[in-house]
Formats: C-alpha cells, sequence, structure tokens
C-alpha cells in the first residue's frame, strides 16, 4: 500500500489502481487478524493441555529444554529442540507484543521506535522558524514528518492556517488535505472562505473536507455534492462564489 500511494502521489498510478490496493490490503489485515485469533486459540489449546489457567495471561508459554543427555551422562544440544526453543520464543515475544500494542492493546503508534521517531521530527519541525517552510513538509512523503509540521501549524493558530494555504495547490493530494484540516480548525471565516477552490479538486476526498469546512464555517451548502458529476458541482461552486462576494463585508478580510 506505501509503495502504491507513492506511485499514486507520483503520478504512476491511477485512483481505481490505489483503491484497488487499499481494499485488497483492508481483506489482507483481515487475514491476519482471524490468524491472530487462530493463534490465540492454539495458545489456549496449548495452556490447556499443559494444565495452565487460561485466563491468566501473565503465564508465560512453556519453556523448551534445547539440550539432552547421551547415554555417558554427558549433556549435549540438540538441533532440533533448539530451532523448537527459537521459534517457541519469537511466539512469545509476537504474543507479549500484541498484547501491548496490536488490537487488543495499545496502537501500535505507541511502540517505543516510533515515538522516538516522533520525538526526533518534533524537535526538526519546531526548530524551523519560518512557517512557510513548515507547511512545505506537509507535502513530505514521510507520514509523520508531514502530520509534525500540520500539528505545528495548527498549534500557530491563524498564522498556521495561512501559511498552510500557501500549499493549497500542491501537487501533492495529502498536502491538500492537510491544507483544509488545518483551515478548516484554526482559520478564520476569510481563510475558511479561501477553501472555495478545493471544491474543484481532482479527488472527491479533497472536495469532500471542504464543503464540510465551509458548510461549517456559513452554514450553507447550495446543494454541493462532493461526489457529484462536473456540471452540478459547477452549478453549486457558481452559487458559493456569489454568496462569498456577496457577504465579503461580513467576513473579515477580502473575498477574491
Amino acid at each position: 500500500l506505501d509503495i502504491s500511494e507513492g506511485l499514486f502521489f507520483k503520478g504512476k498510478l491511477t485512483e481505481d489502481a490505489l483503491l484497488k490496493t487499499r481494499v485488497d490490503t483492508f481483506f489482507a489485515n483481515l487475514n491476519y487478524v482471524n490468524a491472530y485469533s487462530d493463534l490465540l486459540i492454539t495458545i489456549g489449546r496449548i495452556k490447556t493441555t499443559i494444565g495452565r489457567d487460561l485466563v491468566d495471561s501473565k503465564r508465560k508459554l512453556p519453556i523448551i529444554t534445547a539440550v539432552t543427555v547421551d547415554e555417558t551422562g554427558k549433556v549435549i544440544e540438540n538441533p532440533l529442540a533448539q530451532l523448537k526453543k527459537l521459534e517457541l520464543e519469537r511466539l512469545r515475544k509476537f504474543v507479549d507484543t500484541q498484547q501491548t500494542y496490536g488490537i487488543f492493546g495499545k496502537s501500535y503508534t505507541e511502540l517505543p521506535e516510533l515515538v522516538q521517531n516522533r520525538v526526533e521530527e518534533n524537535k526538526q519541525v519546531n526548530a524551523i522558524d519560518s512557517l512557510s517552510e513548515v507547511a512545505k513538509l506537509l507535502e513530505d512523503y514521510n507520514t509523520t514528518l508531514a502530520m509534525v509540521a500540520k500539528d505545528r501549524l495548527i498549534r500557530e493558530g491563524e498564522n498556521g492556517a495561512e501559511a498552510a494555504l500557501e500549499m493549497l495547490d500542491s501537487k501533492n493530494q495529502n498536502a491538500r488535505v492537510r491544507v483544509i484540516q488545518i483551515v478548516a480548525k484554526v482559520g478564520t471565516s476569510a481563510q475558511v472562505a479561501r477553501l472555495l477552490p478545493a471544491l474543484s479538486d481532482r479527488y472527491s476526498r479533497n472536495r469532500y473536507y471542504a464543503i464540510m469546512a465551509l458548510h461549517r464555517e456559513f452554514k450553507q451548502n447550495f446543494g454541493f455534492n462532493f461526489n457529484a458529476n462536473i456540471k452540478n458541482r459547477k452549478i453549486a461552486i457558481a452559487k458559493w462564489c456569489e454568496y462569498l462576494k456577496n457577504n465579503s463585508s461580513n467576513i473579515s478580510g477580502v473575498i477574491e
């Protein structure tokens, strides 16, 4: 999915192909959950076989002795037992991780290594003085870095929204939707009004976020359907243009 999104952002993959990959990813995740449930059932059977309490998740899995004793009493390593011990150790680590992070625990975004990466990226973004430079990171292919930049611009309030608007015409569709989300959250009425061009965005997701922001700010819709055909969208956009033009005196700022 990451590779497909990268190709899509570069214009080498169609939106339909990306959607198919996302669907395949969904079913892959579903298969993962099913496989993990089978794993838990198997572990339960193991514990039942050896007389362990199924409810007591703190008890460790059984230890396999990776040595044998020959006729003379000499302790020797058993290669097969070594292999079984290694596989069991991997299973034990996997289960421990799933109990802490995963479908039965915390979000994987809280994994220590990811948290550490975010700390470093926060330092990197917070060290940038120019909000315009921070806004450029919204189109970075490092999703975590882009999200850290988004958080920084949100914290900057109106100034952050103004800097974000400079990227509204970015070629990166994810950057554009981040701009819309920032302006919708902390922008002034005039800044939200400047999201009007996003109603003509090529991607339906971006049109959806734009109309939600405009509707929430001005309590108007004018029949705009983000998923409608171009002709119907243009009619609604024309109404939006007229409305914003006629009400520019009531909005703090100038609507072009």
